[in-house]
């Protein structure tokens, strides 16, 4: 990460260098209340992030996790989004928004179905397209670095889900992230 004014950018997980892992986990800390210190995911790696740096300091940052899914039987390419955070001192400057608007021009140019993210912040992902999704979902449980199993339970409003392409819906039937979630 050397950049020298303001920018968004996106990177693969495995190109991110120490300073860039440093900047991520401090904001991650400094973002969410018990996110395990050090640490630049919380149970599982993304594929890659999309960051906001202004003059070197790391002040936006998303997880995006790209896979497939199954919904209502049928399969669907996703970004997952995870950890979609802004410094405190730069919130409400619009950092969010150039964000979540790389993330969804990002996807739309790769033909990706949906994002995805779990949230309780309707109201920013709503503004994005995003709508509750009300069915039923199957993940694989993580819990101290170990699998547990497969969970399959209605979803209670937390997921948040914005289709990107004509005739798609955010409730297409019942869902398998075939995975852990993002």
């Amino acid at each position: 990460m050397t950049m020298t004014k303001t920018e968004i950018e996106h990177i693969p997980e495995y190109e991110l260098h120490e300073m860039a892992n440093t900047q991520i986990a401090a904001l991650l800390a400094e973002s969410f209340q018990g996110y395990p210190q050090g640490r630049t995911h919380y149970k599982q790696m993304p594929s890659f992030r999309v960051l906001f740096s202004d003059h070197d300091e790391l002040v936006g940052h998303a997880a995006v996790d790209h896979r497939q899914v199954s919904m209502g039987g049928k399969l669907y390419q996703i970004f997952g989004l995870a950890d979609v955070c802004v410094r405190e001192i730069s919130q409400h400057a619009g950092v969010g928004s150039q964000i979540m608007a790389y993330i969804r021009n990002l996807a739309k140019e790769h033909e990706i179905d949906f994002l995805m993210a779990f949230s309780e912040d309707r109201e920013f992902y709503h503004r994005f397209g995003f709508e509750v999704f009300t069915g039923f979902s199957k993940w694989l449980v993580l819990l101290n670095n170990h699998s547990l199993g497969l969970v399959n339970r209605k979803i209670e409003g937390s997921l948040l889900v914005a289709p990107l392409k004509r005739g798609l819906k955010a409730n297409m039937g019942d869902l398998d992230l075939m995975g852990t979630v993002f």
